[in-house]
């Protein structure tokens, strides 16, 4: 878990690679939808192609989905997912009923003056939001169109992350890194983390 722009996607991979499980990404997820011609591609395209973000319950069904497949029976990394407090309880429930309760949820915590730099660096490339991927949103080229677009998201994640933040803290299974470090040192302590919960 985190704000936009914490690394979450780095160290899931690193950290997906490093224990020989999946990286299950909403943002490879959604992308890959909006190329198929699946009923369910479709179906979150109608949402994406408004700027609209695609409902929990098509979310999860999409994740469900993914979840059944044979590649994450030693365990799985999720990125980008849970986005809100109900797709947490949700994910809970589901994993609860399937025998296989979340090990550990890592939060990597990042100031908003770094988040912010990272953010506007990141939208000179355009392409979908890694973000809201779910929303389908493109990049401005606009210096101030990128700043409002920075601003938005950071203020949209913010009350999501402390709602997921508080769930999972309620679980017992929150770990809080410190995302500004070098990402190898992050890394490290993800590793430290996951032995503490395991």
């Amino acid at each position: 878990m985190g704000m936009p722009g914490s690394g979450k996607g780095t160290q899931a991979e690193r950290t997906a690679a490093t224990y020989q499980i999946p990286h299950i990404s909403t943002g490879d997820i959604f992308r890959s939808l909006a190329q198929s011609k699946s009923p369910i591609g479709l179906e979150a395209q109608t949402y994406m192609d408004k700027g609209n973000l695609v409902p929990d319950g098509l979310v999860n069904k999409i994740l469900w989905d993914r979840l059944g497949e044979k590649d994450t029976v030693k365990g799985f990394v999720l990125d980008g997912y849970p986005r809100t407090l109900s797709q947490a309880e949700a994910l809970e429930v589901y994993l609860q009923s399937k025998g296989v309760p979340l090990d550990a949820a890592l939060y990597l915590a990042v100031g908003k003056q770094e988040l912010r730099k990272r953010l506007e660096k990141r939208l000179h490339s355009p392409s979908v939001s890694p973000d809201f991927p779910e929303r389908g949103e493109s990049h401005s080229s606009r210096v101030d169109d990128q700043s409002e677009v920075v601003e938005r998201r950071l203020k949209v994640s913010e009350s999501e992350v402390e709602a997921l933040l508080h769930f999972y803290q309620g679980l017992g299974i929150v770990s809080i890194v410190d995302g500004e470090k070098e990402p190898d040192i992050v890394f490290a302590k993800i590793q430290e983390s996951l032995q503490f919960h395991s």
